[in-house]
């Protein structure tokens, strides 16, 4: 499955627990990632950073996805449409487990 960085930051418009913004011991010797599922790919990501503004920027994003030869414009819509279904569905938990 092609992989591809994510160029600019996604972020969802809430504050997630800091408690949770870097990786488990678990989670970094079983992938040294974390997961958001979705439709159109899987958004794996090294944890994440509050911002002043409360908002929660996800730290170094990656989409896997079966689409081959995407822009990187294409890759930013698609990483943000799996952010988004995630954190619609059970808000900023989409990104602390």
């Amino acid at each position: 499955m092609p992989q591809y960085n994510v160029k600019e930051p996604l972020q969802i418009p809430a504050r997630a627990n800091e408690r949770y913004a870097d990786l488990s011991l678990t989670e970094l010797q079983k992938r040294g990632y974390r997961v958001i599922g979705g439709d159109r790919g899987d958004l794996r990501f090294e944890g994440f950073t509050v911002e002043d503004d409360g908002k929660t920027t996800l730290y170094r994003p990656v989409l896997h996805t079966s689409f081959e030869d995407l822009t990187d414009d294409e890759v930013q819509e698609i990483a943000e449409e799996v952010l988004a279904e995630a954190f619609d569905s059970i808000g900023a938990e989409a990104v602390e487990h």
